[in-house]
């Protein structure tokens, strides 16, 4: 993973601020002041899938005040189980949709979604930070 090139960047990734968002909220992350070496992570607290196969809306994002490249990776918390990472996320940019790297059965799924910040020049990690998701799958 730590080398550059076409694959570092994930291609699913949008410029702008995750839609969900109010005025007020893209305004207030506009407004903050980042300190070198501090970063904020932004993900959907559920993800609803229609099936294990569907993709579901993580707004998986970089918020344009962060100072890194992040990269993000989603675990099931009873299996340690990867289901789903990106590539490089580059600040002011976001993933709405993801599909899970593995079709799992119907249920809510809790998971945690690992954040890793890396330097924009070098590639290297800077730091890592995680958020508690539920990965909600229908049928």
């Amino acid at each position: 993973f730590a080398g550059a090139g076409d694959g570092f960047f994930d291609l699913n990734a949008q410029e702008g601020q995750a839609p969900y968002k109010t005025p007020e909220e893209i305004q207030a992350e506009l407004d903050r002041i980042v300190e070198e070496g501090m970063f904020n992570i932004s993900i959907a607290s559920v993800i609803q899938f229609d099936d294990g196969a569907a993709p579901g809306k993580a707004y998986i994002e970089n918020v344009p005040g962060n100072r890194y490249l992040m990269q993000v990776s989603i675990v099931l918390d009873d299996t340690s189980e990867t289901v789903y990472e990106t590539k490089a996320i580059k600040p002011g940019q976001y993933i709405e949709d993801i599909t899970l790297s593995k079709d799992i059965d119907q249920g809510a799924y809790p998971a945690t979604a690992t954040f890793t910040a890396l330097d924009q020049e070098s590639h290297e990690e800077v730091g890592k930070a995680a958020a508690k998701v539920t990965l909600n799958v229908m049928g």
